[in-house]
């Protein structure tokens, strides 16, 4: 099942659909806004305790890794829903290696240089 975080991804969704043209984000927006809870079931985060994951994963990975707070917290969040799948596309950032050496089956899948940055 697909879970939606709505408090950070949806201004994650917000900054990407920002870069449409005036017409396309009202429109894409309003569609996004109407599927949350619907399409994407929504389960609100326990801040605290994603917080707290996160230290750990960062105490753990960050000094081989070096993701970015930004990156560091989508991990943290997908682990503290207990995901098992963890979906990007963003191959410039250390999210994808990142969530992968946490425990979560990334897709796509890694590439070669990706695996290679892992930690077991």
């Amino acid at each position: 099942m697909v879970m939606w975080s709505h408090e950070l991804g949806r201004y994650e969704v917000l900054n990407a659909m920002a870069r449409l043209t005036e017409t396309e984000f009202t429109a894409s927006w309003g569609r996004f806004e109407q599927s949350v809870g619907v399409i994407l079931p929504f389960e609100p985060a326990d801040w605290s305790r994603v917080w707290t994951g996160a230290e750990g994963w960062a105490r753990r990975l960050s000094p081989k890794l070096k993701p970015s707070a930004l990156d560091l917290s989508h991990v943290a969040l997908a682990v503290h829903h207990r995901a098992t799948h963890f979906l990007s596309f963003d191959s410039n950032s250390k999210q994808r290696p990142f969530a992968a050496s946490a425990g979560l089956k990334v897709w796509p899948e890694l590439t070669p240089q990706e695996r290679g940055r892992l930690v077991r």
